[in-house]
């Protein structure tokens, strides 16, 4: 029901989470702003047969959350904005 529910709303389960850890973050450590490393897959490079080859082909790179931009903003329009932030690192991530 949460999975299909999110979907209407163009968000992800694992958008919902990173929200909550951020959010945990900044209400204990007091900070505007949080940054967490967040895990994106390589399998998508334009590399002639990377679909055969072994192992994990992943990268970290920084989620950086100012909180203060969520002010005046509801809980659905903050998810939303994680969303396009974390498609947008997604999309970054490759080099073409």
């Amino acid at each position: 029901a949460l999975k299909s529910s999110l979907g209407e709303m163009g968000i992800t389960l694992n958008t919902l989470m990173q929200y909550c850890w951020h959010r945990c973050l900044h209400v204990f450590s007091g900070s505007p702003q949080t940054v967490v490393g967040t895990i994106v897959t390589m399998r998508n490079l334009p590399i002639q047969g990377i679909e055969n080859s072994i192992g994990l082909l992943i990268n970290t790179l920084p989620f950086y959350v100012d909180h203060n931009d969520f002010k005046g903003r509801t809980l659905v329009e903050e998810l939303q904005h994680m969303q396009f932030k974390l498609t947008e690192i997604t999309n970054r991530s490759c080099v073409n």
